[in-house]
């Protein structure tokens, strides 16, 4: 039995639509997504005829939130590939100025605590030595939010942290 979606959104001046949607695979079988989660993004312009419409599906671009639990030792690094594959290796001084190098590490000034921590490693991140173009930090608190800037399934990447203890944490980009 095949499987529809069903879903009701306002367009147009407030007029109620309905849309119903069949997914089916390359080989015209109806996918089963009734035990995953399924996303579409659809773009505020589309093209419809009395017969059809066809609606555009938009990438996401992949994000992560990296937490400062506490302030990193010196030398501690966290290392970040962008969707366009940039590898850099930020790692955390005690002194020095944000964004500046280390040999080819990128430096992050762990503050005096983990909010001005998470502060520097935005700063790092965005910077011109950093991934400027590729990937956006954005402190809050004791996190950044790292969004890549291409949306693509390649930027769901994993961050590599080498540390002593626990002070940072980085799960993989998600989203893509």
């Amino acid at each position: 039995m095949a499987t529809t979606t069903s879903y009701r959104w306002i367009v147009n001046q407030g007029q109620d639509e309905s849309l119903v949607i069949t997914f089916t695979d390359s080989s015209g079988g109806v996918v089963d997504l009734s035990s995953a989660t399924a996303e579409m993004q659809i773009r505020t312009a589309y093209s419809a005829s009395s017969a059809s419409t066809t609606i555009y599906s938009v990438a996401k671009a992949a994000s992560t939130t990296v937490t400062f639990n506490s302030r990193p030792t010196e030398d501690e690094t966290i290392t970040l590939v962008s969707t366009d594959g940039t590898s850099k290796t930020y790692v955390a001084k005690d002194t020095g100025t944000s964004g500046n190098l280390d040999g080819s590490n990128v430096i992050f000034d762990t503050g005096t605590d983990q909010t001005g921590t998470a502060a520097s490693f935005a700063t790092a991140v965005n910077h011109s030595n950093g991934h400027a173009s590729t990937i956006t930090a954005v402190a809050s608190g004791t996190s950044v939010t790292l969004t890549q800037d291409a949306a693509n399934l390649s930027g769901n990447t994993t961050p590599t942290i080498v540390q002593a203890g626990t002070a940072i944490t980085a799960p993989a980009f998600t989203g893509g």
